[in-house]
């Protein structure tokens, strides 16, 4: 097994006194308005098959986080005053792909 060159983010796991290392996949989420500009404070849940973890998107309509290179689904839980979405639609962040762009409409 090869042991990969670790950053600030990754984890490390000792396993039977053998200290393992993997690099994590940065994921960017970024919302933006038909024009192009940010959309901040969208809460979703960003899941695995097991585990969903809550973010807002920031002032330039990102929600960044870490993954260790599988599959994940978002589910856009709310969206702020003056846009919509349909919260029904799950948005699929695949292992590899590290910006994902989603355009919300101005209701």
């Amino acid at each position: 097994s090869t042991l990969l060159a670790s950053s600030a983010a990754s984890d490390v796991y000792k396993r039977q006194g053998y200290t393992w290392a993997y690099a994590l996949v940065e994921h960017v989420v970024r919302f933006t308005d038909a024009e192009g500009n940010p959309v901040a404070q969208v809460f979703v849940n960003v899941c695995t098959d097991t585990l969903c973890t809550a973010y807002f998107s920031d002032a330039n309509g990102e929600v960044a986080f870490s993954g260790e290179g599988i599959d994940y689904v978002m589910h856009v839980l709310q969206v702020p005053e003056g846009y919509g979405f349909d919260t029904a639609q799950e948005i699929p962040i695949p292992a590899g792909q590290e910006l994902v762009s989603v355009v919300l409409e101005k209701e």
